[in-house]
């Protein structure tokens, strides 16, 4: 018994790995399990294994030889199944030979006509870990970090002819291999999107147009029939944008003003867990409590994947948007039913009675090697998977001394250098076995009412690539009058794309009978904004939709009316009008708010004139409230003249709308808060000191008083600047996580941006930094319950000088003014927490003064 207790657990040794924590023990759990062996099984025993949802069938595609290490699929119009190998991806538990030119692009063909490929390949070789690829013209674009190629088949014959670049992709550092770009999805608006990026690409002419957006995601991305993206972390199964992300990005305080909501980056399921037909004690944390349960199984997320939206038509219909997710940690691929009502998204987690384990995801397998990690709807309409078949999935740079001993004891190394893809059908419905024709215009038009997104996706690309004239006069007459709202709005988002869209089409489209058409051209018309002759006459066509019976349809009214120019009087006036009349619905606000770029101030000015904001509603304290809170957010020196404001109303009889505005600033000063924030101005406003206001107004001030100083914030040393320089060098590595601008990127980090972890006490940071921490954590307002590892771990913070760098970044940065650190604070914080070895959590690090 001694023996056994004995070998439960290990310190770290001169073996430790790259994830290990310094300090922490690693408790060999498995030993504690009957963990069944993982014997390499070949293709066809591997497809027995499988166990699907009832009335699926799951079908073998493709294997090896004719495919290696699958990280990512694509079809062509030619029916051929195209896909990415990482050949090089850890050939052993150390990663030796990682960079090793050996990845392949491969074009896998059925000769007869069975389902089954027959033919393979290979289209590029001897690339370096290739991870992403979109199907263009005249062959793909293929990420290959950090290269964005064009890689082209002159002829037909399935190899490439010429490659040229024409962009940068990813990041090339090979510790970062789970961390940088991937996708190159094309989008509903034909730009091409991607996973672990704040960048979307728009192709045109050989050529590559960049254009920033949200930092979304980690491996994995996907879209809806209505343009909404879907993606993941790998500890999150699923977030999405209500709405497109660039209205957000112009006005960076819509949706973070206190009380509006944020449409992007919503997390759409809150449970985690994860549900197997196996014993998994073989990944990284295994031995951290809440990662496996008491049987030995995968209890959460911890390896989430290349996910899909089904929008094919093999299933049945009550299939249509649900999102399909793989887990190849816990050798499963979950579903999830989505239900949308209005802006808000509700993931169903759709489970599966299993007589041996309760219940079990969508497809799962007992076989460890079974590694999904992507999947997509084929132009069969079925659902593809993308297995990597493996034992090792963690990259060498996050790998623990736990899971090296499980690979080495368990030979889960060897061997290597193999893949599956299968095919997931209905079993009631026929798979359309032929390849869907699209050789012409005519065809290629028709093909945009398909039932498939694919073949709707892809005939719209090819539309757009070609520019044939003969295509406009069919495509306007399917947005006129095609009985498909979906065909309309891909004819729509055709024309767009071909430079070919009239303004009286999209006045049309403007009044079609769908909010969703109806929605989908005011995206679209955007392209009016600016325009020389048309965009007097595109406020008037927006006019119409001032008073629009469908909310979502006035929401994107107000996004649209947002990209209007600030000298644009009759757009202000119509922006203002549907604001004023729609205030209780704060996504009304926060797309009211995200059109005011640097000019908040002036819109409560504005609100503060007209006379249907007079009478009082919840809505409307709401709105001033948050058009306060965001006026501040981008200028703290604009408070007196808030103040004046608020004296102003407070003449004119309006006192509710002043005390709005100053519970607005009150937010913004997080009075009452563990950190409230200090608003250095040049000298104390006169507001202040008035005695004749009414008394609400006068407890509000004296609150937000105490956190005015007329000290300004000493400027860094020289000493300090140089901290703060190396440490905004350092950032590099958090912003993986936690976004550029210290916003925080959904499912992966939270924000660092005004959050009183950061510009509080520091000793609470430093412990943060030196030993991780272990959600539910607050910040910000928003929950999260992930685990953060030690930032020593990361392998770029080796000494109290580099943790002193960056500290003094992000407690100086984004507008912040707290402390900076040196080198021996921290090492004196280090010594006083010498014997931790777990992560703190929240109520730890509050209970540090």
């Amino acid at each position: 018994m001694f023996a056994a207790l004995a070998a439960s657990w290990f310190p770290l040794t001169l073996d430790a790995q790259n994830g290990d924590r310094p300090g922490e023990p690693q408790p060999e759990v498995w030993r504690d399990f009957e963990v069944p062996p993982a014997p390499v099984v070949s293709p066809e025993d591997a497809l027995a294994m499988l166990r699907v949802a009832p009335g699926f069938r799951v079908e073998l595609v493709a294997s090896e030889p004719l495919v290696e290490d699958p990280v990512t699929i694509a079809f062509d119009p030619r029916g051929r199944l195209w896909a990415v190998e990482m050949r090089a991806f850890m050939p052993d538990v150390d990663g030796h030979g990682e960079t090793d030119p050996i990845g392949r692009v491969v074009v896998l063909e059925d000769d007869d006509g069975d389902g089954t490929m027959d033919r393979s390949t290979a289209f590029l070789t001897g690339l370096v870990n290739p991870r992403a690829l979109a199907i263009v013209e005249g062959g793909i674009l293929l990420g290959e970090p950090p290269h964005l190629w064009w890689a082209r088949d002159a002829d037909g014959d399935g190899t490439c002819d010429a490659k040229s670049e024409v962009g940068s992709y990813g990041n090339a550092d090979p510790d970062q291999l789970e961390h940088t770009e991937n996708g190159l999805l094309w989008t509903l608006d034909n730009w091409i999107v991607n996973a672990k990026s704040d960048r979307r690409f728009r192709w045109r002419d050989g050529t590559v147009e960049v254009e920033r957006t949200a930092h979304r995601g980690q491996w994995g991305i996907a879209r809806d029939d209505w343009g909404r993206l879907y993606y993941n972390g790998n500890s999150s199964w699923l977030l999405g944008d209500a709405v497109p992300a660039r209205y957000l990005l112009r006005q960076p305080h819509a949706g973070r003003a206190v009380g509006q909501p944020h449409p992007v980056g919503l997390s759409l399921v809150t449970d985690q867990s994860v549900f197997t037909i196996r014993v998994n004690p073989g990944i990284n944390r295994g031995y951290e409590k809440g990662m496996l349960r008491a049987d030995g199984r995968l209890a959460r997320t911890t390896s989430v994947s290349g996910l899909t939206i089904y929008r094919g038509h093999q299933f049945p219909a009550e299939y249509r948007g649900d999102a399909f997710v793989p887990e190849p940690a816990g050798n499963v691929v979950a579903h999830f039913r989505l239900d949308h009502d209005g802006f808000r998204t509700r993931a169903e987690h759709d489970l599966i009675d299993d007589a041996e384990w309760g219940v079990r995801e969508f497809l799962a397998s007992p076989d460890e090697r079974f590694r999904p990690v992507d999947c997509t709807v084929g132009p069969d309409g079925a659902l593809y998977v993308v297995d990597m078949y493996r034992g090792i999935l963690q990259h060498r740079q996050f790998v623990t001394t736990f899971l090296r001993r499980q690979i080495v004891e368990r030979g889960l190394d060897r061997p290597i250098g193999l893949g599956r893809i299968y095919r997931v059908v209905w079993e009631g419905s026929p798979v359309e076995r032929a390849p869907v024709l699209l050789a012409d215009v005519d065809a290629r038009v028709r093909a945009l009412a398909h039932p498939n997104g694919w073949v709707r996706d892809t005939a719209q690309r090819l539309l757009v690539e070609s520019r044939d004239a003969k295509a406009i006069g069919p495509l306007t007459r399917l947005v006129a009058s095609s009985p498909s709202e979906l065909a309309r709005v891909h004819a729509l988002w055709t024309l767009d794309g071909m430079d070919a869209l009239e303004f009286e089409l999209t006045k049309k489209a403007l009044r079609d009978q769908s909010p969703r058409v109806r929605i989908q051209a005011l995206r679209s018309g955007e392209r009016w904004i600016g325009h020389r002759f048309h965009e007097s006459d595109f406020v008037l066509a927006l006019m119409e939709r001032a008073n629009d019976t469908d909310p979502e349809v006035r929401v994107q009214l107000l996004f649209t009316l947002g990209g209007f120019p600030v000298g644009s009087a009759s757009a202000n006036e119509l922006r203002l009008a549907v604001l004023a009349r729609n205030t209780d619905d704060p996504m009304v606000r926060c797309a009211a708010l995200s059109g005011w770029r640097g000019g908040t101030l002036g819109a409560l000015r504005q609100l503060c004139e007209r006379a249907d904001t007079v009478e009082r509603s919840d809505g409307r304290v709401a709105l001033f409230r948050e058009f306060a809170h965001a006026a501040l957010r981008g200028r703290s020196a604009d408070l007196p003249s808030l103040l004046m404001l608020v004296e102003t109303e407070c003449r004119e009889g309006q006192l509710w709308r002043a005390e709005a505005i100053l519970d607005g600033a009150l937010a913004f000063a997080r009075v009452g808060s563990d950190t409230p924030r200090s608003i250095a101005l040049a000298r104390r406003p006169a507001t202040l000191e008035r005695t004749d206001l009414p008394e609400t107004i006068h407890e509000r001030l004296s609150a937000l008083s105490k956190t005015i100083t007329t000290a300004m914030v000493d400027p860094l040393t020289l000493d300090e600047q140089a901290r703060y320089s190396r440490g905004e060098q350092l950032y590099a590595t958090c912003a993986l996580c936690h976004g550029g601008f210290g916003e925080g990127i959904p499912g992966l980090g939270p924000p660092l941006a005004d959050s009183s972890w950061v510009i509080g006490p520091p000793e609470r940071l430093v412990r943060i930094l030196l030993h991780g921490v272990a959600g539910p954590i607050e910040v910000n307002g928003q929950w999260w319950n992930e685990t953060m590892v030690p930032v020593t771990s990361l392998g770029v913070f080796e000494d109290d000088g580099s943790l002193a760098d960056v500290t003094t970044f992000v407690r100086r940065a984004w507008g912040h003014t707290s402390s900076t650190l040196t080198a021996e604070e921290i090492a004196r914080i280090r010594s006083a927490t010498i014997e931790r070895v777990e992560p703190w959590s929240a109520a730890e690090l509050q209970a540090v003064p």
